[in-house]
């Protein structure tokens, strides 16, 4: 995220809470879903579950948080959810939109250490392959939307690499 900064103006505060409490309602649901069969009932049900548990706090401390927690929901904005926050989700998308889309970047981007590892260890050497071309067109929708992302995060080199690796190790 700091290199971003080199590139646009961030709302650090507010990543820095997202990526705090995004997994809250994977914690309280006892349930983790992989990205790929995450549907829009299960994120409802991990927000209200969110909410159950931390509307308590001072309304204002709740709200700060709140905005945290859908950062991750902004840009899909799912018709399942409740109105007013749907209505907080465009707040979202129309105020902070670059944390909305490097929230979503660098989430997909955290997801290759497991499997580089798995790889590197020599534990799973198809699972890194199978991710690679899982993420490699998301990175690459992420490295034409956000200033920065591709000169230091998914970089060309980054990229070439991960293409060899896919014709090196098919699945």
């Amino acid at each position: 995220m700091l290199c971003l900064k080199n590139h646009i103006s961030l709302n650090e505060t507010l990543l820095l809470r997202a990526f705090k409490v995004h997994d809250l309602g994977e914690v309280l649901t006892k349930r983790d879903v992989l990205v790929q069969n995450k549907i829009d009932h299960l994120d409802l049900e991990e927000y209200l579950v969110f909410v159950d548990a931390f509307s308590h706090l001072r309304k204002e401390v709740f709200y700060q948080f709140k905005l945290a927690f859908l950062l991750q929901f902004a840009r899909k904005n799912p018709n399942c959810f409740p109105e007013d926050t749907r209505i907080a989700m465009k707040y979202l998308t129309e105020n902070f939109m670059y944390e909305a889309i490097v929230f979503e970047a660098l989430e997909s981007w955290e997801y290759i250490f497991y499997p580089l590892k798995a790889f590197q260890n020599g534990t799973d050497k198809l699972l890194l392959t199978r991710f690679l071309k899982n993420q490699i067109p998301r990175l690459q929708k992420f490295a034409e939307e956000l200033p920065g992302f591709r000169e230091e995060v998914f970089t060309r080199k980054f990229e070439t690499w991960a293409v060899s690796h896919i014709r090196t190790y098919p699945v």
